[in-house]
């Protein structure tokens, strides 16, 4: 266990699920877009305990710091809102019932400077740490303790394996791999895949290599 499960992050308060937790949910959301901004316009929509205690708490305010690329430590937090205008970032809140989700839910729909759309749900569960839930209909489980390739494909045989044998072949370890299908039957899948090493951009062009990969996205580790 580490010293800051115990205690807790490094934050602006008042609340680690409800603040913290919030500004990396807006982190993410900017590194998932990819291109390196501030996003053009976002659509908040706030589920439980999140949408009762949005303003007390600062997590409207903190979302917004994390999508302009604030820290949970960052003491401009609270003037997110007017950094957003001036950064000409369009935003809104709403209170939405998501379904049997955590009590500190949102859902991110977010548009980059360059027109790529994302649709996000997550859930801060306690200490300042999040899990992605859902990418754009497809349930998904991110949690942040690994460099990780969220690897987007066709749902057809053998993608799995050609995928692992890139991984194998630059000797990284695969710490976890988890596999999800498009409910809607829509063709669609996407890999999380765990690793004990960072890899590099030409890595993930290896990757990109097999013909059934639509998109990949790496992250390092959260925390």
């Amino acid at each position: 266990m580490n010293i800051f499960d115990i205690i807790g992050p490094v934050m602006i308060g008042p609340s680690s699920s409800h603040t913290a937790g919030a500004v990396r949910m807006g982190n993410l959301t900017r590194e998932l877009l990819q291109d390196g901004s501030t996003p053009a316009g976002v659509s908040i929509f706030m589920h439980g305990s999140f949408a009762r205690t949005a303003k007390g708490h600062g997590t409207d305010r903190a979302i917004i710091a994390g999508l302009l690329g604030l820290r949970p430590d960052d003491d401009r937090i609270t003037g997110s809102f007017e950094a957003a205008e001036k950064a000409g970032m369009k935003f809104s809140f709403t209170e939405a019932d998501l379904g049997k989700v955590h009590p500190n839910t949102a859902q991110i729909i977010a548009t980059g400077r360059h027109g790529k759309k994302l649709n996000l749900q997550f859930s801060s569960v306690g200490g300042g740490k999040i899990i992605l839930n859902e990418i754009d209909g497809v349930k998904v489980r991110y949690e942040g303790r690994y460099p990780t390739l969220i690897v987007f494909n066709e749902d057809v045989p053998g993608v799995v394996v050609s995928v692992g044998r890139i991984i194998a072949d630059e000797g990284i370890n695969i710490v976890e791999m988890r596999v999800y299908n498009d409910e809607n039957k829509s063709n669609n899948a996407v890999m999380i895949i765990n690793m004990n090493k960072r890899v590099d951009a030409g890595f993930v062009e290896k990757c990109k290599s097999v013909p059934e990969i639509k998109k990949i996205i790496y992250l390092d580790k959260l925390y």
